[in-house]
């Protein structure tokens, strides 16, 4: 049994086991990247609710209570 073949016939199998490990870091990485933009983009959307929920509750009621009252 000759190393060296045994290196050179190896040396494919090796170089698709590295491609591979990369693709799966790559993946890994790509799946992690957009649960977080998920995450970001949902709250985003809350604070824009939260917003329009003070609004309708806080601000617009004030508003409305100041023009009602007459001026002095």
């Amino acid at each position: 049994r000759d190393p060296k073949a045994f290196m050179e016939r190896r040396k494919p199998l090796k170089r698709a086991h590295e491609i591979m490990k990369t693709y799966e870091i790559v993946m890994k990485a790509v799946a992690l990247d957009e649960k977080y933009e998920n995450r970001r983009q949902r709250s985003k959307e809350k604070k824009k609710a939260t917003q329009r929920w003070k609004e309708k509750h806080y601000l617009e009621p004030y508003r409305s209570n100041k023009k009602s009252e007459p001026a002095l």
